[in-house]
């Protein structure tokens, strides 16, 4: 019987010390496991994010590409506003003339004063002026004279005068701008 009750209480303290190492290698396990789904999940957070970089990238790559082509058209449209800002002075001295003494005048006097006086004036001076010069260009744009046909002004050169002169002449707020 003592020899029995020895066995067993050896076979009891081998149990526990089983049992211990169980409970050391379960809550091992339990670590790694959390450790586990923790880089998974972080795997999963980085691959996705990795998705939306490539999305990003390919997106500034299509957008690198579109403005790349713009460069060239820019170029051109800073030539010519380059060259338009040395005629400006001239466009205006013509448009302000006009404006300021050309309204009384039927379309064929006015049509004199611009291209038989005052442009010839100016270039003799050596200002610089648009050639060709238009009042249409300078002192209206495509939207304003589309609202004018809408509401019935013909788009002759003549009516569009009109127009310019109506709406320019004597307007505090259009000249205040």
């Amino acid at each position: 019987m003592a020899r029995l009750e020895k066995s067993f209480f050896a076979a009891k303290r081998e149990l526990e010390q089983i049992q211990r190492e169980c409970a050391e290698l379960e809550l091992l396990l339990k670590g790694l496991s959390e450790k586990y789904e923790g880089a998974m999940s972080e795997k999963r957070k980085l691959s996705e994010e990795a998705e939306i970089m490539q999305r990003r990238l390919a997106a500034a790559d299509k957008l690198i590409g579109g403005l790349g082509s713009e460069q060239a058209r820019w170029s051109v449209e800073l030539a010519d506003l380059r060259e338009s800002r040395v005629r400006l002075l001239g466009d205006c001295l013509l448009g302000s003339a006009f404006l300021s003494y050309a309204s009384a005048f039927n379309f064929d006097f006015r049509s004199r004063l611009l291209a038989d006086s005052w442009l010839p004036d100016l270039q003799a001076r050596k200002l610089p002026v648009s050639d060709p010069f238009s009042l249409q260009s300078l002192l209206t744009d495509e939207v304003e004279i589309s609202q004018w046909g809408s509401e019935g002004l013909p788009p002759d050169e003549l009516s569009i005068q009109n127009g310019i002169l109506t709406t320019q002449v004597g307007s505090p707020a259009r000249n205040a701008g």
